[in-house]
């Protein structure tokens, strides 16, 4: 957090371009410090750092990303599915204050800033890029009626961000075969 807040300009508003580049900041800084993508499922799993195979390494989607973790392999990496990327990013951004909600489609996570209350852009941390609406409901097979219900692509809340993360968390313990957690948690 100190890092990022540290790189970029802080403002009471911030034009899109602006905000693209604040998002590349902490992408750079997340990427200076050996996060690539990753499976790892729960945080506390990202939150370790891991040993991992130049065939891991090579199948990285983002080519910087690849190339900057080919030259270091004998360095530890911090693997993050986009669940937790977004999380990181949202916990960056609540700490300085930007305009960042979390936003799910089906067994996918990314973030969305508000430029404006009417006004805001997607941005997937997982893979470092801007995309639409329409190329989430395309690539994901989100349905017209799951958005209109709310159920998919709406800017979540906090407390619709921890329902989520705790969702998440239950169906990961399930599919682990670790009931108990799932139900307690």
């Amino acid at each position: 957090i100190e890092e990022v807040k540290r790189k970029i300009e802080f403002k009471e508003t911030y034009v899109r371009q602006e905000a693209l580049k604040i998002l590349n900041t902490i992408d750079d800084v997340l990427i200076g410090r050996n996060f690539i993508p990753g499976d790892a499922i729960l945080l506390c799993e990202v939150l370790t750092p891991q040993k991992v195979t130049k065939e891991t390494l090579n199948n990285i989607p983002r080519e910087r990303v690849r190339q900057r973790a080919l030259q270091q392999p004998d360095k530890l990496f911090y693997r993050s599915d986009c669940d937790a990327t977004s999380l990181i990013f949202l916990g960056i951004a609540d700490a300085l204050g930007l305009p960042i909600r979390g936003v799910h489609v089906p067994q996918h996570m990314f973030i969305r800033w508000h430029v404006t209350d009417d006004d805001y852009f997607n941005y997937d941390p997982r893979f470092g890029r801007i995309a639409t609406d329409g190329d989430y409901r395309e690539a994901f097979n989100v349905s017209p009626l799951s958005i209109e219900k709310g159920a998919y692509l709406r800017s979540l809340t906090e407390e619709a961000t921890l329902a989520y993360v705790f969702i998440s968390r239950g169906v990961t313990y399930h599919m682990r075969g670790e009931y108990s957690k799932a139900i307690t948690d």
